[in-house]
């Protein structure tokens, strides 16, 4: 896909159709829900946190679940039902059309006149085309990128509906870099974190304020709605747990060793002998221990530290029942010991 640029806009034709990636308006409702009386419970903002990271690891193209959550948790505090919204945040929401996600109304937007208008934005990303019935055709038609749509009423549909968005407002705008291509820009995107005064951030929070939710750039709204989309993002940030949660950057000690040989009892001639098992991913050594029977007793023998999934020893005692297990190490800690390992030395 290709950009035609006449001041990065399409021509005028075509800007009849996307007026607003060509003036910086903008199909989201330029009124913020997120920002009002109350905050969403814990266990909401983790089903939405959790349903957006899904989503994000299953995009082709977008890989960057914090930067779009936080778009939603500034829009709406990631309220997408009508009934969780009026509850938990504010009674200034209208009751949207029917979602099977909600079991009832989505959040549809309040500012943009009486209720009976059906005028507001849909769900918490607040998609607005118009009226609810223009939005909604939007969607199920045509949607923003690559013919793709959405049913723009399932919080997980919504989700992904987001990302096409974004990408059509990325490729349009002329507040974000030049990109020569698709991958270009996936590859922007992807990259961004929320670091106050880094360029990318900072050209991707006004990139919202303008193109998401309509603001003029430079203006004392366009200002304001970006530093809010700045703190929707640190708060959900920090909520679930900062790079942890959301980048997956959280190490763990490696999982538990399997396929320990020799075992069953297996009877060996004495010597040499190697004891092996199945690398554990993340190890970057292992614990070898291991026991002998003294015909009353078993009794600690050796503990070994190799770097690789095997250790190559000589029995001292002979005609002897051995046991072993192993743990995988990093630098993280110590993962979960194996199942004993038999085997008897002639």
């Amino acid at each position: 896909m290709q950009r035609i640029l006449i001041g990065r806009c399409f021509p005028l034709v075509a800007c009849i159709f996307v007026a607003s990636a060509c003036s910086g308006g903008s199909p989201a409702d330029e009124n913020l829900l997120g920002s009002t009386e109350r905050a969403v419970s814990a266990a909401l903002l983790q089903s939405r946190s959790d349903a957006i990271k899904a989503v994000h690891a299953s995009n082709p193209y977008i890989h960057n679940p914090l930067i779009f959550a936080g778009i939603a948790y500034t829009e709406t505090q990631m309220a997408h039902c009508y009934s969780e919204y009026y509850n938990q945040v504010s009674s200034y929401v209208c009751p949207g059309p029917t979602s099977t996600d909600c079991g009832g109304a989505v959040t549809a937007g309040y500012w943009d006149g009486a209720c009976s208008l059906q005028a507001g934005g849909l769900g918490m990303w607040q998609f607005d085309e118009g009226n609810y019935t223009q939005t909604l055709n939007k969607w199920n038609t045509t949607g923003y990128w690559n013919g793709r749509t959405h049913n723009v009423l399932s919080v997980s549909d919504s989700s992904s509906a987001a990302i096409d968005f974004i990408l059509f407002k990325a490729w349009y705008s002329d507040r974000t870099p030049y990109f020569s291509s698709n991958q270009a820009m996936y590859d922007w995107i992807n990259s961004i974190r929320p670091v106050n005064g880094n360029s990318d951030y900072e050209t991707w929070l006004g990139f919202l304020a303008y193109n998401y939710n309509g603001q003029a750039w430079g203006s004392t709204g366009w200002s304001n709605v970006k530093e809010q989309y700045r703190s929707g993002t640190q708060y959900v940030y920090s909520a679930m747990g900062g790079d942890a949660y959301w980048y997956n950057t959280n190490p763990q000690p490696p999982g538990q060793p399997t396929g320990l040989s020799p075992d069953g009892w297996v009877s060996l001639p004495s010597g040499w002998m190697t004891m092996s098992w199945n690398a554990v991913s993340g190890a970057t050594s292992y614990e070898v221990y291991i026991m002998y029977w003294t015909g009353s007793a078993w009794t600690y023998y050796y503990t070994y530290y190799p770097t690789a999934s095997s250790v190559t020893i000589s029995p001292y005692y002979h005609a002897t029942y051995y046991a072993w297990n192993v743990k995988g190490k990093n630098a993280v800690g110590t993962g979960p010991q194996s199942a004993w390992a038999y085997f008897y030395e002639q």
